[in-house]
């Protein structure tokens, strides 16, 4: 089994979030006098079934998702060293510690 290590550039992790926060914020401008739905890409790792159970009651309360469940479970490394050069830089700076932290 082939190892590959990646390594996290802080400076275009930063550059990248502020244009989601961004992008995300020009689209709530667009649809800020309708009702919502937020829904988290950790929510869905964390409980895919009673996400989308949330986004059909949302949607129509008359849609049974009762028998939602994940097709794919989430997998990551146990160590996250295992597969990234400079985690301890990303813990060390607070614009990525919270992603390195995460899960």
């Amino acid at each position: 089994e082939q190892s590959v290590q990646i390594n996290v550039d802080i400076d275009a992790f930063i550059a990248r979030k502020a244009e989601i926060a961004a992008t995300a914020e020009r689209l709530r401008a667009l649809v800020r006098e309708r009702e919502l739905l937020d829904v988290s890409y950790e929510a869905m790792a964390a409980d895919i079934g009673a996400v989308i159970g949330g986004v059909c009651e949302f949607l129509d309360p008359a849609i049974d998702a009762s028998g939602t469940r994940a097709a794919l479970n989430k997998v990551g490394a146990k160590d996250l060293r295992d597969t990234v050069s400079n985690v301890d830089a990303l813990l060390a700076h607070d614009a990525t510690r919270e992603f390195v932290q995460a899960d």
